[in-house]
């Protein structure tokens, strides 16, 4: 955590101070971590061990070549459109709860 604050606070030192693009230091800055977290680990460190029916709904397929990501998006998308023809998301100011 502190370390990950840390690096928040350096993206922060060279926008301010440069006067840069965020995305573009923020891009640069994540390459550079990442090339450090690869050279300090050696690189030959990988998360595995996970179980099949977790690994299928990130690399699987249903049939005909449908990622099962699909399935996930379409289930996702129906909660929200049913969310929104509440009465509930009617009454909610257009700006949120906070004023």
């Amino acid at each position: 955590l502190v370390v990950g604050a840390a690096a928040g606070g350096l993206n922060a030192w060279v926008i301010t101070r440069f006067k840069a693009a965020p995305l573009i230091v923020t891009l640069a800055t994540y390459s550079l971590f990442r090339g450090l977290a690869e050279g300090l680990t050696q690189a030959l460190k990988s998360y595995s061990g996970f179980p099949t029916n977790f690994l299928f709904w990130g690399q699987g397929y249903l049939s005909l070549h449908i990622p099962a990501q699909a399935a996930l998006l379409e289930r996702s998308g129906a909660v929200l459109e049913r969310l929104a023809m509440t009465d509930v998301s009617h009454r909610l100011p257009p700006w949120g709860l906070r004023r």
